[in-house]
């Protein structure tokens, strides 16, 4: 009988996890890098909800969830292109929004011609704003590149202890 409801349990089980996986597959493509690694971040979250909720899988468990749940917000950030785009945010604090300016050129075809901010006192002001925001776009990218490197190097080292 044990047997039996052993068996229950356990189907229950995997179809819980199934629908919980559903849940994150259904929107995404195979061929899609970002829904790969949506995918792969979801895991490790479920595993680090996993490693803190049982105590049997032993005394660095908690350690091991801690890891899970960095990587997977590193993954976050690195697969939304947080460090790259976040000169924006505080270009936009310090100067408010910036509206694209184009120029047109007949056609339905235009030319950027540059970026005008809220907040800019005059041209040379606005000019200012537009070298400091190519600056730290350049930073910011190279952030990115630093960033997503340290991800793939922290799964390296650690994916193969998540679950011993």
């Amino acid at each position: 009988m044990k047997k039996i409801w052993f068996e229950i349990k356990w189907f229950f089980r995997q179809l819980n996890r199934s629908l919980a996986y559903f849940k994150h597959s259904w929107g995404g493509y195979d061929w899609d890098y970002s829904y790969s690694i949506k995918m792969f971040q979801y895991s490790l979250e479920r595993l680090a909800d996993k490693l803190d909720s049982n105590s049997a899988y032993g005394t660095d468990a908690k350690s091991r969830a801690s890891r899970c749940r960095m990587i997977a917000k590193l993954m976050e950030r690195v697969n939304g292109d947080y460090y790259a785009m976040k000169y924006a945010e505080v270009l936009e604090n310090m100067y408010g929004k910036c509206e694209m300016v184009t120029k047109d050129l007949g056609d339905g075809r235009y030319e950027l011609v540059g970026w005008k901010w809220e907040k800019a006192v005059n041209d040379k002001h606005n000019d200012a704003i537009n070298d400091l925001s190519r600056e730290l776009m350049i930073w910011g990218e190279e952030k990115q590149k630093r960033a997503e490197i340290l991800l793939w190097k922290l799964v390296a080292h650690n994916i193969k202890y998540f679950w011993d």
